[in-house]
């Protein structure tokens, strides 16, 4: 394969070509490069042509000291951080057949996106730390829907036992709640409420009619 001859001004990655060097390495010319960075480095034509030599030198410090930054981060967190058992548990019941909780999560179709797959930092970035150690990861607003960005917040128990599939909406007059905010507001419990739906109460009656010999 033919290259194109290198020239003064002709740039590769972030190396901006100066001069011809004087000297040569392996027989081979060498260019004076000026790097974005500001520094200069003399660099092999040949590796200037085949992207061997992208920059002084700048773009692998970086690529490594932000590789350090992501196990420092992960390493750290691994046995300590809530977010991370978090992260490591919804992969866990998605992906893991063995896991105990599977085939409610991954045995019944519930993914986790890509980018939360392969990267703590970006479920880190996406849902933020946990509020308290009364938070856990919730799936909202569908509890029957992925672990992805837009349907997965920090939520408190009761938040959670509200958001569970089992739980039913009922409108009585212009109010609509679940059947378990239902018994909160009117001091029925919820195998009440429940009952009287079964044995074809309205909604209305099953949360506003008094209590009678249990029901």
């Amino acid at each position: 394969m033919r290259f194109p001859r290198i020239k003064p001004g002709d740039r590769f990655g972030r190396l901006r070509v100066i001069r011809l060097s004087p000297i040569r390495k392996c027989k081979q010319r060498v260019w004076v490069c000026q790097c974005d960075c500001g520094d200069s480095k003399e660099i092999l034509a040949e590796n200037l042509k085949t992207g061997a030599s992208r920059s002084c030198g700048c773009i692998r410090v970086e690529m490594a000291t932000e590789k350090a930054k992501t196990l420092s981060l992960t390493h750290g967190e691994s046995h300590t951080a809530a977010e991370y058992h978090s992260w490591s548990g919804i992969l866990a019941r998605c992906t893991n057949p063995t896991d105990k909780a599977y085939n409610r999560y991954g045995g019944r179709g519930i993914k986790v996106c890509d980018q939360w797959r392969h990267s703590y930092e970006t479920f880190l970035a996406d849902v933020g730390r946990r509020p308290s150690p009364k938070h856990s990861i919730d799936r909202f607003p569908n509890n029957d829907g992925n672990y992805e960005p837009g349907n997965v917040r920090w939520a408190t128990r009761i938040e959670q036992n509200r958001n569970k599939r089992t739980n039913r909406f009922l409108t009585a007059g212009e109010e609509t709640h679940v059947v378990s905010e239902w018994a909160e507001l009117t001091g029925r419990s919820v195998a009440c409420i429940l009952a009287r739906i079964k044995r074809g109460w309205t909604p209305e009656q099953a949360v506003t009619t008094p209590l009678h010999g249990g029901l």
